[in-house]
């Protein structure tokens, strides 16, 4: 990220956000998963498929998000270029049955997508 950015716990819960939380099996954390709270409990994300370059954007609760995570979620602070309707309005057109989101593990990822709507 090319702007000034820090992470912090995720408290204040306000549309817009962009979390993420580490994940990783075996008290290993090797990769980050991100996301864009939109309020309710709720965040989008990508989820891969089985295939390498295969994903889906979906809504679902924080439970879900943070499943087999190793601790807190974290919110990405930085200053984003829409206000926080537009970034929820954005990340939920992902979710429209006919979006299109090409996963690639370093260019296209949940990262990116989540930076793409803020």
């Amino acid at each position: 990220m090319k702007d000034s950015s820090y992470t912090m716990p995720f408290i204040d819960k306000r549309p817009g956000d962009h979390i993420f939380v580490k994940k990783g099996i075996g008290g290993v954390a090797p990769y980050e998963h991100h996301g864009i709270y939109v309020g309710g409990n709720k965040v989008i994300h990508v989820v891969r498929s089985n295939s390498d370059e295969e994903a889906y954007i979906t809504e679902t609760d924080l439970v879900e998000f943070t499943y087999q995570s190793i601790g807190e979620i974290q919110e990405l602070v930085y200053s984003p270029k829409f206000e926080p309707n537009e970034i929820v309005r954005r990340a939920i057109k992902f979710c429209e049955p006919d979006a299109f989101f090409q996963y690639k593990l370093t260019a296209s990822n949940c990262e990116h997508f989540a930076q793409f709507c803020r």
